[in-house]
């Protein structure tokens, strides 16, 4: 059976965050503060027990010349003694009647495995490449003290100007932007670089092994 999540399985919906992506119980708190609806939170149970869960995550973007809303699947998770049983499938199943219930036509996800989600319609249509930094540079580096209300119109700003002539890029409003910062440089210990004449951003992220890698650049760096 899949369900819609409810107040009930808050504590499980973290366990098993934990349990599939290892990431800080700082992060997990923060995500789920955030980010997490109960609205947007779809449950798959095999016999009567909770199994699998993914989260579908409200945004917008911009595609030839207009907004649309869309979902951004999220969190995908099966505990390891359900896995291969299909319930990833049922979820899917369910959440694509109700995407199309709330007129929201597109899905889009960062797989883990690009052939993985290929069997439920999904297609690769965006490239990340990745940059990384060894070492800071000595200027223009905003940490944990930064202030996120300050940077905010400043990024958005370089943002708005770089996607001016892109298509379907993600609508950012402010508190989007305030999630973004808040994580990078609050919760996550990643850093912004901010050109001193403010022409280009560059957020980054810390790396396992060391050094930074550069999730997003807008403008350039000096």
């Amino acid at each position: 059976m899949v369900r819609y999540a409810n107040k009930n399985d808050f504590d499980w919906l973290k366990y098993i965050w934990k349990v599939a992506f290892d990431d800080s119980d700082k992060f997990i708190n923060w995500n789920f503060d955030k980010n997490f609806s109960f609205k947007d939170t779809v449950i798959a149970e095999k016999e009567g027990v909770s199994a699998s869960n993914m989260q579908l995550m409200p945004h917008s973007i911009f595609l030839r010349g207009e907004e649309y809303p869309i979902n951004y699947v999220s969190g995908v998770a099966t505990l390891p003694e359900f896995r291969k049983m299909g319930l990833v499938r049922e979820m899917f199943e369910f959440s694509f009647g109700e995407m199309r219930k709330r007129n929201q036509h597109i899905s889009l996800l960062i797989p883990f495995n690009y052939e993985f989600y290929e069997q439920f319609g999904y297609k690769q249509c965006y490239n990340k490449t990745h940059r990384y930094m060894k070492e800071l540079p000595k200027e223009g580096v905003i940490g944990e003290e930064g202030n996120i209300s300050a940077l905010i119109p400043v990024l958005d700003g370089l943002y708005k100007k770089e996607m001016k002539n892109k298509n379907g890029y993600a609508i950012r409003k402010s508190g989007d932007w305030h999630k973004i910062l808040e994580d990078t440089l609050k919760i996550s210990k990643g850093k912004v670089i901010l050109n001193e004449d403010k022409s280009g951003y560059a957020i980054l992220s810390l790396r396992d092994g060391g050094g930074w890698e550069i999730e997003e650049i807008c403008g350039g760096l000096s």
